[in-house]
């Protein structure tokens, strides 16, 4: 489906899209994968958690070739090679002399890549051996596909994964979720009979099958379904959208607004359960009031961008528009 030149807003195109990727899927069944794939890891102040993810990509099998590509916020301290594991893989790192945020961060990585199939990958997540073989099937040659990853939340220390080895995708927001009553006053424009439920997205949904067409199942919509944690899609897709917006500068709804506009210009979003990963954190309660805000400040900033005009470009255009963050980017090795 074409995009419609009458439609003014982003949010009015997602209303005409499905999320059948059944003809996805068949091509996949097929056996046509891609030639080689680039990982895109932003990274800030998280080198106690990257060689924990460096170490899983290096236990990947039956991938297509792959390579690594650091972005580094402008961490405390500099990534320093001697510090990384021996890898079967090219790793590519390059700092930012100062802190950007992740949406320029990963638009930097984009910069850098060699290959049209982008997995996107937090610093702190432990992926299986399959996870760059079932990203890239999902995106044979000029495809409009997003595959997604899910992910089980464990606080640093690693006890989980030695006891039970495998993450579990039930843990994941978008498999299964209870809202809050409490959260009605971080979304007062929703209905309040939302609240104090649990949701089964994928179940709802058939696996996403029916999520598409602005449908709306709690909270979320299909582009709240798109987590840079773990996702892949094809390069010259997300260069026709403008990659990942500037203005959204803390962690938060920059993937969700990237998504939307990937799925407003036609692609189709794959949920590989079969890939669910471990995350990483620090701390379970570690929502700061600052953090709060950011997240309340994005979402206010993707409900109005949503609201705006669409714009395609030409994927040569764009990236040449990225070499302007070469004046703040060294590479490291």
């Amino acid at each position: 489906m074409a995009m419609d030149i009458t439609i003014k807003t982003i949010k009015e195109e997602l209303l005409r899209r499905n999320n059948n990727f059944h003809e996805s899927i068949k091509r996949i069944q097929n056996g046509l994968v891609c030639n080689a794939c680039s990982i895109i890891i932003p990274v800030y102040n998280q080198m106690d958690v990257l060689n924990f993810c460096l170490n899983s990509l290096q236990t990947q099998k039956n991938a297509p070739p792959f390579e690594v590509i650091i972005v580094d916020d402008y961490s405390k301290k500099s990534l320093d090679r001697k510090r990384f594991p021996q890898t079967k893989f090219p790793i590519h790192c390059y700092r930012l002399n100062k802190n950007v945020g992740s949406s320029i961060t990963r638009n930097v990585g984009l910069r850098w890549s060699n290959n049209d199939v982008i997995i996107f990958l937090d610093a702190d997540m432990i992926v299986p051996n399959n996870f760059v073989y079932e990203h890239s099937r999902c995106h044979p040659t000029h495809s409009n596909n997003i595959s997604i990853g899910y992910r089980e939340h464990i606080l640093k220390g690693y006890f989980k994964i030695r006891k039970r080895k495998i993450a579990d995708p039930k843990r994941d927001f978008r498999y299964e979720r209870y809202i809050p009553i409490a959260w009605k006053k971080e979304y007062p424009r929703i209905s309040s009979e939302v609240f104090g439920k649990t949701y089964y997205l994928l179940k709802e949904s058939d696996n996403f099958l029916e999520f598409g067409k602005g449908r709306i199942i709690g909270i979320w919509t299909l582009p709240h379904m798109v987590l840079t944690s773990s996702m892949a899609v094809r390069k010259t897709n997300i260069l026709k959208v403008g990659g990942f917006d500037p203005r959204f500068v803390a962690s938060w709804y920059e993937d969700t607004f990237l998504g939307a506009k990937l799925i407003a210009n036609g692609a189709k979003v794959i949920p590989l359960l079969n890939i669910t990963g471990w995350h990483i954190v620090r701390n379970i309660s570690n929502l700061t009031l600052r953090k709060k805000q950011a997240i309340f400040k994005n979402r206010q900033l993707y409900d109005l961008l949503i609201n705006g005009k669409m714009e395609l470009r030409k994927p040569s255009d764009f990236l040449d528009k990225l070499k302007q963050y070469d004046r703040f980017t060294k590479k490291v090795f």
